[in-house]
Order: structure tokens, then C-alpha cells, then sequence
């Protein structure tokens, strides 16, 4: 592992979905990155008092999402560790277990305007370079200015990468499982399987329908497992 260039991709990942991956991998072309790590956070503490999936399901959802992937990994080390999931001891962990390698934390452009007031923002910008992916919410010249704050206050390095921004988020996700609309083409096929299967993101009075009105599976004569909703929208492992 010495000497490589590692990108590492925070979030709760409640589910994680087509963007997200749009984003690493725009990471890892653009910085020539040699792998990105997606980490689910245990106990994120911007969350706290908000109803989110068990950790188990959701980095789940990770593993499946880039399991065809051969520079995508998924690391638990935030649930290992227990208690809030701070990005300075997070880093801090992997700087101790992985040395030698260099890393880059992929962040919104919008956090950014925050991170000075994050848990110990000066470790963060000491022990990784700082990706800034913006996607229009804000302009570049106020990017730019922000930039520039940290590095003079952090001796940060931190860089504008652009995304070509598309308009999906989990909440979106969560809202139309919810609604009993369709989720294809906003995640991978096996997480919306396994969102289905596992019955996620229902409201009480969804709940309480019986799951053969949403899904039905068979499995052929190779033990494959081939999955379609009401919608004949299908999703196979």
C-alpha cells in the first residue's frame, strides 16, 4: 500500500446511490487517485437525534453498490471505533494503519464553508488534501475565496474539482420508496434490491402491506436470484 494516492469518501449512506458514485469516480480519474475508501459514518454527529438505518444496512448497501468495482473499497473502521464519527479521528486512524500513503478527502464544495468549525479542523487539513467538488450551489469565485481562507489559516491543500452535478440525494431515495414510486436509475440494481427486500425506508401504513405486492423473486437453475416489483422494474444479483 506504501506510496499511493487514496481518496477517502465520508457519508451515512442512507442509501448510498448513483451520485455518490458519479463523485468517486470523478475523484479518481481527475487526481489519478490508486483506489477510493467509502466510510459509512457509525454515529455521525450532525445526525444525532435523526432517525437513521442501522450501520449494518447501510454499509451493506456500500459493499453491494461497489462490489464490481476492483478501486472501490468500503472500511467499518467508524463503527469499530464507536462513538461520534469524526473526520480528524478518522483520518487520524488511517494515517496510523496506512502509512506512507497520501490521502484525499472528497467534500462538497458547500461543507467546505464549514469545515473550520468541524472537530479539530487543522488535523484534518494536515493529514489529507481537501477535494472540493462543486456542483453549483455555489460560484467559483466564492469557492476560490474560501480556498484560499484555509489555506492561509490551515496551510491547507485544498482543491476545486468540478462535477457534472446530478440532482439525486437520499432523501429523494427514502421519499419515493416511501411513496411506492420507482427507484431504478438513481441507485445500482442491487441496492434497490436490497432495499426492497429488507423492507427500508417504508412509512407504518406501507409497512403493513404484504411485501409480495411490491416484489416478487425467483431463482433459476444456476441458484441466481432475479427480482421484479409491481412496476416490472427488475433488479438480479
Amino acid at each position: 500500500m506504501n506510496g499511493k494516492k487514496i481518496g477517502i469518501m465520508g457519508g451515512t449512506f442512507d442509501p448510498i446511490h448513483i451520485a455518490h458514485l458519479r463523485l468517486a469516480e470523478t475523484a479518481y480519474e481527475t487526481f489519478q487517485l490508486d483506489q477510493v475508501i467509502f466510510v459509512p459514518a457509525a454515529d455521525p454527529p450532525h445526525k444525532s437525534g435523526s432517525r437513521i438505518t442501522s450501520y449494518a444496512k447501510r454499509a451493506d448497501m456500500v459493499k453491494a453498490a461497489i462490489e464490481n468495482n476492483p478501486h472501490f473499497i468500503c472500511s467499518d473502521i467508524e463503527w469499530m471505533r464507536k462513538g461520534y464519527s469524526y473526520t480528524s479521528e478518522t483520518l487520524e486512524w488511517f494515517d496510523r494503519e496506512m502509512p506512507g500513503n497520501s490521502f484525499y478527502f472528497i467534500v462538497g464544495a458547500d461543507s467546505l464553508f464549514y469545515m473550520d468549525d468541524w472537530h479539530n479542523p487543522g488535523r484534518i487539513f494536515q493529514l489529507a488534501t481537501v477535494l472540493a467538488v462543486t456542483r453549483g450551489e455555489v460560484s467559483m469565485e466564492q469557492l476560490e475565496e474560501k480556498i484560499c481562507f484555509l489555506r492561509e489559516k490551515f496551510h491547507a491543500r485544498v482543491y476545486a474539482m468540478e462535477y457534472a452535478n446530478l440532482d439525486i440525494s437520499s432523501h429523494m431515495i427514502r421519499a419515493l420508496v416511501a411513496e411506492n414510486r420507482s427507484i431504478r436509475y438513481f441507485v445500482p440494481d442491487q441496492v434497490a434490491k436490497y432495499i426492497y427486500t429488507n423492507r427500508l425506508y417504508l412509512n407504518q401504513n406501507q409497512h403493513d402491506l404484504s411485501f409480495s405486492h411490491r416484489m416478487d423473486c425467483v431463482t433459476d437453475d444456476k441458484g441466481r436470484e432475479s427480482c421484479h416489483d409491481n412496476r416490472n422494474h427488475r433488479y438480479s444479483e
